[in-house]
Formats: structure tokens, C-alpha cells, sequence
């Protein structure tokens, strides 16, 4: 009896050992939990230097930040294909652009630059193309404009729709674990965006990335 006891008290403390040890999967979890630590100014997003007005239009900018970011729905892509579960563990910069929209267009050399700037660092920039307007002059347009970050046409603006789009550009950051940090950003307040994110996900070290 007295042996039966010992036994059934030991096997409740391995129990409560057990129950006690994170499991791997938790511990993951604990992982992908780290606090968020990069903060974005107001000036950094488009009005953000028109306080009236970006009060009224930040709800709706912050209405996708700290979830995942959704898959895409494009017809087509030009040159290799991309998804955003293929880009886990990269910092990713999505413009979604119009063929039409002059700003866009404006931002195409610049986005240019940060892509080659970033590229060691784990960044990626692919663009989304509008395809309910001129859409037909897509690849036309990535030559006249030398774009060298791979991009996409939208399939009845779905993707522009799962990233909550309110204009043209509309530029959205996804940090390495593939969540939206910001949305609405001008294209040089991406710059300043992004140097706050690497601060917080730097790239990570050959043996790491291995």
C-alpha cells in the first residue's frame, strides 16, 4: 500500500512537471508575441500634415494593423510570382499603383532606389497594379519607367480591397512575420517607416537566415 502511494505520488509530480513545460508549439507562439517596439509618426502618412483631416482618416488607415496580412488576388504577375506566405521572414513594401495615377508613376524611381538600397537587408518591394483603369498599358509602362521591383495586376481590385486601399499609391508595410505595421505611408515617409522597423527586425545574420 504503502509503495502504491509513493507511485501515484511520483507519477502526479512528473504530471505537474509536464503540465508545467511549454510545448514547442507554445513556445513559438510566446515567440511571434514579441512586443512591437517601432513607432510610425503621423507626418510619415499621406495628410498627415493636415492633423483635421488625418484624425478623420487614421481609423480607417489602422483598420488592418497588428493582423496578417491577407493573401493576394491578382490575374497575373510580371516576371516571377510572389506570395505573401513565400515572404515570411522579409520585410515586404506593397505599391499598389495605378498606370494612370501620376503620383504613382512619380514614385516608381524612388521605389527603385529603396528596393536595391534594402535588398540585403531582407526588404522587398513588390507593386500591385490597378486593373480597372488603362490596365492595358501595364507593360509599357514598366519599361518607360525602368521598374525593377516585380509587380502584379489586380484582379478586380481584390487585392486593393483586402488591404483596405483608400487611394493611389497606396503603400502598406508587412513586417517578417508577415504582419501589417503600417498603411497609407508617403513614399518618403516609407523610408523613415522602414529604418524604424529594421530597428526593431533587423536582417538577420547569415547563420540565422540558414
Amino acid at each position: 500500500m504503502l509503495r502504491l502511494t509513493s507511485l501515484l505520488a511520483l507519477a502526479l509530480v512528473v504530471s505537474g512537471i509536464a503540465l508545467l513545460a511549454p510545448s514547442p508549439r507554445a513556445a513559438a507562439q510566446d515567440a511571434d508575441a514579441a512586443p512591437h517596439t517601432a513607432t510610425f509618426e503621423d507626418q510619415w502618412f499621406y495628410y498627415g500634415d493636415r492633423p483635421e483631416r488625418f484624425r478623420e482618416i487614421k481609423p480607417r488607415l489602422q483598420r488592418l494593423v497588428g493582423k496578417e496580412a491577407p493573401e493576394f488576388t491578382v490575374q497575373r504577375w510580371v516576371g516571377d510570382e510572389y506570395t505573401m506566405k513565400d515572404m515570411r521572414g522579409e520585410i515586404v513594401v506593397l505599391d499598389f499603383w495605378g498606370t494612370w495615377c501620376p503620383p504613382c508613376l512619380r514614385a516608381i524611381p524612388h521605389l527603385n532606389q529603396l528596393s536595391e538600397t534594402y535588398d540585403d537587408q531582407g526588404v522587398t518591394v513588390l507593386g500591385i497594379c490597378d486593373d480597372t483603369r488603362k490596365a492595358e498599358r501595364l507593360s509599357s509602362t514598366i519599361k518607360q519607367y525602368d521598374m525593377r521591383y516585380p509587380t502584379a495586376l489586380d484582379k478586380n481590385k481584390g487585392s486593393f480591397s483586402a488591404y483596405n486601399g483608400q487611394w493611389y499609391p497606396f503603400i502598406v508595410l508587412v513586417d517578417r512575420k508577415g504582419i501589417i505595421r503600417a498603411a497609407g505611408l508617403t513614399p518618403k515617409g516609407l523610408d523613415k517607416a522602414l529604418e524604424e522597423l529594421l530597428k526593431e527586425q533587423p536582417a538577420p545574420k547569415p547563420s540565422e537566415a540558414s
